[in-house]
């Protein structure tokens, strides 16, 4: 049930971007850079290599890059997933920011919601309102004016935190939570774990401390969220590759799903049962085990990138439909990727589903190179 609540809470808020989405300026480039002395007048929206942002964006910056630096100023919000963030500027709006290395060393004018592995405030950093965050390892060395809430394995608090701190702790194998003696906690300190809380000078936190007894961690958000992010972050990166090398052929095979998808999964799904008995026999001949290594490699990619195809056609379709306009291969491909991802995390359900997208993906894959071969 968690797990359902979780993901319609996504979804809701997965549908509001896209109901916005209409009035971001789409950048799509190996790298895009806001100089110095540029002003971005509205909302930009980029999928790319590098970001960078010396200047200054009027509106909201949403972006897919495999790294964002902000030296800048945003007056909006910015909303990202990325490799590596870096926020070394203004961010007036809140920061939604979700990716493997995510440092922040400026100011944001809200909210901060982060994702990631490693997570790390700064000592010159400042979050006026309040910090969320899910992740694995975690220092908070600056100052946040309001709450400090998060799932994660280990953190360290060395700056200051205005409120209250609750935290929920996945510790068992290592981490835990620090509280350094430069600490100061404006109100209560609550957290769940295995273990106690290092705190290395108790008059530093205001109000009382509070150690609950931590939940079943498959259930956790955390453990949740990890899952989550870990799965979509591996799929986006390699649909990344394949449209910016393979644009042409992504469409070639998303059409044949669309115009086929009785025909793809069909043949996808006789693909997948027949591939590894062909494996097997090659092993038996002896002479065929090179084949056999060969065929197996080239089976295991083709599954890997087939729910990446019906993925980017479930984000074509629906961008259309709700933007009503011609659609951008980066864009769909990262819309699609996420209902994926949410929809196959669903209990009961989940399974099945990505069954559907990869047997539909394989064979539109399969029938893409049958159509080139005869031509």
């Amino acid at each position: 049930m968690k797990k359902i609540i979780l993901s319609a809470a996504l979804v809701f808020s997965f549908f509001i971007f896209i109901s916005q989405a209409q009035a971001f300026e789409v950048k799509v480039d190996n790298s895009v850079k806001l100089n110095k002395e540029e002003i971005a007048d509205g909302n930009v929206y980029a999928s790319c290599g590098d970001m960078t942002i010396d200047g200054v964006v009027s509106g909201d910056v949403v972006a897919v890059c495999k790294s964002i630096t902000v030296n800048g100023t945003i007056n909006g919000d910015l909303i990202a997933f990325s490799s590596d963030i870096t926020i070394n500027g203004e961010v007036k709006g809140s920061a939604r920011i979700a990716g493997t290395n995510l440092n922040i060393n400026g100011t944001i004018g809200h909210n901060v919601n982060a994702a990631g592995t490693e997570i790390k405030f700064g000592p010159n950093s400042i979050v006026n309102w309040d910090v969320l965050v899910a992740g694995v390892n975690n220092s908070f060395n600056g100052t946040i004016n309001g709450n400090l809430h998060g799932f994660i394995n280990a953190a360290e608090v060395a700056g200051k935190i205005g409120k209250n701190i609750n935290l929920q702790i996945d510790d068992k194998s290592a981490g835990g939570l620090l509280i350094t003696k430069e600490a100061v906690v404006g109100g209560t300190l609550t957290y769940s774990g295995t273990k106690e809380a290092k705190i290395e000078s108790p008059s530093s936190i205001v109000g009382p401390v509070t150690r609950q007894e931590n939940k079943d961690p498959e259930e956790a958000p955390i453990n949740i969220l990890s899952k989550l992010f870990y799965k979509l972050s591996t799929l986006v990166l390699i649909g990344l590759v394949l449209v910016g090398l393979k644009k042409k052929a992504v469409y070639e095979v998303i059409k044949n799903i669309e115009k086929k998808w009785w025909q793809s999964a069909l043949t996808g799904l006789a693909i997948l049962v027949a591939t590894p008995l062909i494996v097997f026999f090659f092993f038996l001949t002896i002479i065929g085990i090179p084949l056999a290594l060969i065929l197996l490699a080239l089976y295991l990619i083709a599954i890997s990138l087939s729910v990446i195809f019906s993925a980017v056609l479930i984000g074509e379709l629906l961008y259309q439909k709700t933007l009503k306009k011609p659609s951008n291969l980066f864009i769909t491909l990262i819309i699609g990727l996420i209902i994926f991802v949410l929809l196959a995390g669903l209990p009961y359900i989940g399974l099945f589903i990505s069954f559907v997208f990869m047997i539909c993906g394989l064979g539109a894959m399969f029938l893409t190179i049958k159509d080139h071969y005869n031509d």
